[in-house]
């Protein structure tokens, strides 16, 4: 830490942490690398955390800058605690008796920071949240001569997604994004990037590299989770500066996208989703490079065979087709084995009768009687492990067919929305928040890995939307249920240590980083054009 007139500098890594001293305490300046100069375009200092509440006005601008808001300008902080591993900003606001603890955890090896906020009720009132955010970094893209607006200074480089497109990486300037100089009074606006449901990325990855072409700086970040997300690269100005510098936003709770809100009852707390942020010298391959390293060696599963990868055959697509019977099976399983395949998965049909839907009998999940001969998938499984390879089966545990006779429980094991089950017909979707669900789905695993099985492919085939409205808004009802079935996946590594499980979602539909933490392989596309994705 370097302590200037009025300046605090946290370095970390190879980058710098920068706040000013205020009559409220410490606000954020800057996030730069320690080689920038900090000496052309200031920023305004802000709290680097957001919020916003019920019947309080939001912020400046709120329709066009959702990641500015009024409460925490009311806010003073408390302290600062600094160790090796992690930097902690306390605020607290008197007249509403809220804490705001603002966490960046110190990524040893990676110049990145992993924040997480959260917000606890010390009053004797609930108080409703509709904004929490994930991270806010002011003072981006400080340097140079040129302004934030010049089309020669800045990239913003994102990803496109779609179903069998996906990692469609791209780049533009601000004005063509949409962020320019517009009046004579302070100009602020934000362009933003957004997803509602569980389908996290069916149209962008959430996360983007800002790079400055002009001083060879680079700032990157990604949010950890598989609901809803939202980011805005802004600029906020003022009567006193014009120029400044640019500001990153992100969240997981904004009411404004996705109308999230959370009541927060007295004593009660609640931490928004992680992100993890972070800048460098370089372009956009080195700030690649640092968020790999953070991906590799702090968010990936630690397993004994880590290290680890094996190669899998699936016979979905261009082959089965969801028609697996054992004199299909056999010759594929042979071919398999001798061209050094390590791991052979049966895909969809496996637990459907052969002149059934395999997609409305979801949930159940028991092996067919009529496709692998005397000795059932017990003996096909067995097969698998004789040639030497894992023998994996596919799975969707989070949903139910309708003509599964798990539709016939009670409400309670679903997600609610409008008083109706959500999904509705062939894939209803379980709440994973009911202890009963999570026994039944451990009991279910538990006896198809006793069968055999070594490697599940768990699917996800359809977008929950905004998500389950039982106890209170949907947006976090969503969030609640996915963080349970991310414990859930913890708690089947934890039971079946050698088991492999892969993250699948129609393809790459929800390959965020928040999901991604708990398995060990994601599922990269469900194209099937070789030219386009090579295949086997």
């Amino acid at each position: 830490m370097i302590e200037k007139s009025r300046e605090i500098v946290f370095i970390h890594e190879e980058l710098k942490l920068g706040y000013v001293e205020t009559l409220k305490g410490l606000w954020h300046a800057f996030l730069c690398p320690i080689s920038s100069q900090e000496n052309f375009h200031k920023s305004q200092p802000k709290p680097n955390f957001h919020l916003s509440i019920a019947g309080k006005p939001h912020g400046f601008c709120s329709s066009m800058v959702t990641g500015y808001t009024n409460l925490p300008l009311e806010m003073e902080m408390e302290k600062v605690l600094h160790t090796d591993e992690k930097i902690q900003f306390i605020y607290r606001h008197h007249d509403l008796a809220l804490i705001v603890n603002v966490e960046f955890q110190l990524i040893k090896g990676a110049n990145v920071l992993r924040q997480v906020t959260t917000v606890t009720n010390q009053g004797n009132e609930p108080i409703v949240l509709n904004h929490l955010s994930s991270m806010c970094m002011n003072g981006i893209a400080m340097d140079g001569v040129r302004p934030w607006h010049d089309k020669n200074k800045i990239r913003v480089h994102y990803c496109r997604q779609t179903w069998q497109g996906e990692g469609q990486w791209r780049f533009n300037d601000l004005e063509e994004l949409g962020l320019y100089p517009t009046s004579s009074h302070p100009n602020s606006g934000a362009i933003h990037f957004s997803s509602v449901g569980s389908f996290s990325t069916s149209r962008y990855l959430p996360m983007a590299v800002i790079e400055d072409v002009e001083t060879s700086q680079t700032w990157y970040f990604q949010i950890e989770t598989s609901g809803n997300w939202h980011f805005e690269i802004g600029h906020y100005g003022s009567w006193e500066d014009s120029k400044g510098a640019l500001f990153i936003h992100a969240d997981g709770a904004n009411e404004r996208h996705g109308g999230w809100f959370k009541e927060l009852l007295p004593g009660e707390s609640y931490s928004s989703v992680p992100v993890a942020v972070g800048c460098c010298t370089g372009d956009f391959t080195d700030g690649i490079k640092e968020l790999t390293k953070y991906r590799r060696y702090h968010l990936k599963p630690e397993e004994p065979w880590q290290e680890y990868c094996p190669v899998i055959f699936n016979d979905y697509m261009n082959c089965l087709w969801g028609n697996p019977t054992r004199d299909t099976l056999i010759p594929l399983i042979g071919s398999a084995a001798k061209v050094g395949v390590e791991c052979f998965c049966i895909d969809a049909g496996w637990f459907g009768g052969l002149t059934d839907s395999w997609g409305k009998g979801l949930g159940d999940w028991n092996p067919s009687k009529d496709r692998f001969g005397d000795d059932g998938l017990k003996g096909i499984l067995q097969y698998i492990k004789d040639k030497g390879m894992i023998a994996g089966l596919w799975i969707e545990m989070e949903v139910c067919g309708e003509d599964a006779n798990l539709g016939n429980k009670p409400d309670s094991w679903f997600l609610m929305r409008n008083g109706k089950r959500v999904g509705g017909g062939s894939r209803w979707f379980l709440n994973i928040e009911n202890r009963e669900v999570r026994e039944y789905l451990h009991d279910t695993l538990d006896s198809l890995i006793a069968l055999g099985v070594g490697y599940f492919k768990n699917d996800y085939n359809d977008c929950i939307g905004n998500g389950s409205d039982t106890n209170g808004s949907s947006a976090e009802g969503l969030l609640s249920n996915i963080n349970a079935f991310y414990s859930f996946i913890d708690e089947v590594r934890e039971k079946h240590p050698s088991l492999i499980i892969e993250n699948c979602a129609s393809g790459a539909m929800r390959q965020d980083y928040g999901i991604l933490k708990h398995f060990h392989l994601q599922s990269t596309s469900d194209q099937e054009i070789y030219h386009k994705y090579p295949s086997i």
